[in-house]
């Protein structure tokens, strides 16, 4: 893995999550800063900035053998220079029976207020059962005992094929799949703040087979009245561009701002991450086969509108906080979308439902 910071990396972390949102016994369990292991696999996870990987079963730990990203679903306060440690943290079973496991991070002050104001940031992980889905909920609560108008929280993204990442994929572009295997975005098909949905993958051309990486489908925030805007983008261009050409962006950066906060008041933001991988073949063109059905299941799932309300907020006790998903107006889900199988050969999928997450801090060195 290649980066570097442009920042100090110190995160605050988590307002327990436990106080509103989630079923998890609240510091169960320490965890000890690594991964969340599961029979056949892990979910590569670390704290110091709490930075996710992705899952990594062993079938493509033995097979293609790349990180499925390269960092992932940090948080950071509007600064783009504090970022959530979670130094302490639980990991216990969800309460549910499911299976999944939740990591419940220790809270943490982060001035994300807009004079840099200090308040409490909660956030838990939780890995879903099916090795494939990871939710991420980050919980704002105003501790400073005053008002809090325009609030930031802020989301990075790194999707790991550095200049060879495009976009496949987006609520506002629709479907580049017909692309493949050339690439899929060009210099004029990049993201932009309306794109609440959207999946990058790394085709066969120009991508090398046997560096390629899983597929990602990311949903920042389904509710229209928040939704993420893109970060600073003279700064920190947005994600896509001329994949083809070699120079597509791979990292995105998204911004959330936070509705005014009264004292003690508490909103969340909800992200929903799903990785589909794929099998190596027995050569290149049967490697590349298998990374385009990925394509075409991350592009399928993300065409359907990906989670509804009953996957992303389970086991959320007061869903009345969760700022980026009406659930109101959130149709019943007839089936869960998830996939049992921990390693397919469909998509690469990871889905980030955010209220007002702002990419912001870490660039990797380009190649």
């Amino acid at each position: 893995m290649k980066f570097k910071k442009i920042a100090l990396l110190g995160v605050a972390s988590a307002t327990a999550i436990g106080l509103s949102l989630s079923a998890t016994p609240a510091m169960a369990a320490s965890w000890d800063g690594s991964n969340v292991e599961y029979s056949g696999g892990l979910w590569y996870i670390d704290s110091g900035d709490l930075n996710f990987y992705g899952a990594y079963p062993d079938e493509w730990a033995n097979g293609i053998n790349n990180d499925t990203f390269d960092s992932g679903l940090m948080v950071y306060a509007p600064d783009d220079q504090t970022s959530i440690q979670c130094a302490s943290a639980d990991l216990s079973p969800a309460a549910d029976g499911s299976g999944d496991q939740i990591l419940t991070c220790a809270p943490e002050d982060l001035p994300i207020g807009p004079n840099a104001e200090l308040m409490s940031v909660s956030v838990e992980m939780r890995f879903f059962a099916d090795n494939e889905t990871v939710r991420q909920v980050i919980t704002v609560k105003n501790n400073t005992g005053a008002a809090v108008p325009g609030a930031q929280i802020l989301s990075y993204t790194d999707f790991y094929q550095d200049d060879k990442t495009n976009i496949v994929y987006s609520n506002t572009l629709g479907s580049l799949i017909s692309n493949w295997p050339t690439g899929n975005s060009d210099t004029t098909q990049i993201l932009n703040a309306a794109d609440d949905i959207f999946v990058t993958d790394c085709p066969a051309t120009p991508c090398n087979p046997s560096d390629n990486a899983a597929n990602v489908m990311q949903v920042n925030g389904p509710d229209a009245q928040v939704h993420s805007t893109l970060f600073d983008t003279g700064t920190y261009p947005p994600a896509g561009g001329d994949a083809a050409g070699g120079s597509a962006v791979d990292e995105g950066y998204f911004s959330f701002e936070l509705p005014a906060l009264a004292v003690d008041q508490e909103v969340s933001v909800v992200i929903m991450n799903r990785t589909y991988l794929y099998l190596e073949g027995a050569d290149d063109a049967a490697t590349n086969a298998n990374a385009l059905v990925a394509s075409q299941d991350a592009v399928a799932f993300a065409q359907a509108g990906g989670w509804t309300c009953d996957q992303a907020l389970v086991g959320i006790a007061d869903s009345s906080k969760v700022i980026n998903w009406n659930c109101a107006s959130s149709p019943a889900l007839p089936d869960t979308g998830l996939n049992a199988a921990p390693l397919a050969l469909g998509a690469g999928a990871l889905m980030l439902a955010g209220l007002g997450l702002v990419v912001a801090l870490r660039r990797r060195a380009r190649a």
